[in-house]
């Protein structure tokens, strides 16, 4: 066997080994930190936390809301709201983006403002008051 051989098998060994560990992360449904930290904005670490649940009986219904769930479904009424600038429709598509990869840690300020006023614009007070508690504590 060759040295190029060897090295062809390493370096699939060690993709396999990065796989392994992705796919065992999402299983056990655990949250990869991305970016560094550094971000000038405010940082929401745990995009899956729940802030409310919802529970009707009756209809069988039942769902627990997250912060992802909240900030997502503000981000995109304003991105398909025809009314709403453009420069503004690109800025929450852009944070979207940084959502689902649940790098909210290097939100500018400008970008937190976007963010924080669809979330005013789309949510009620119990939504809006449990995001500024997390903020004070």
């Amino acid at each position: 066997m060759t040295t190029r051989w060897k090295a062809v098998i390493i370096v699939i060994g060690l993709v396999a080994a990065l796989a392994a560990g992705m796919a065992t992360a999402a299983l056990l449904d655990i949250e990869i930190a991305q970016g560094n930290g550094q971000g000038q904005g405010h940082a929401y670490g745990n995009l899956k936390k729940v802030i409310s649940k919802y529970d009707d009986p009756m209809r069988g219904m039942h769902h627990e809301i997250t912060y992802r769930d909240v900030f997502q479904d503000a981000l995109w009424y304003q991105i398909n709201n025809p009314q709403v600038a453009e420069e503004t429709r690109v800025e929450c598509f852009t944070v979207v983006g940084m959502l689902h990869e649940g790098n909210t840690a290097d939100l500018t300020e400008d970008q937190y403002e976007t963010l924080m006023e669809a979330v005013e614009l789309v949510w009620g007070p119990a939504i809006i008051s449990a995001i500024q508690e997390e903020l004070t504590e």
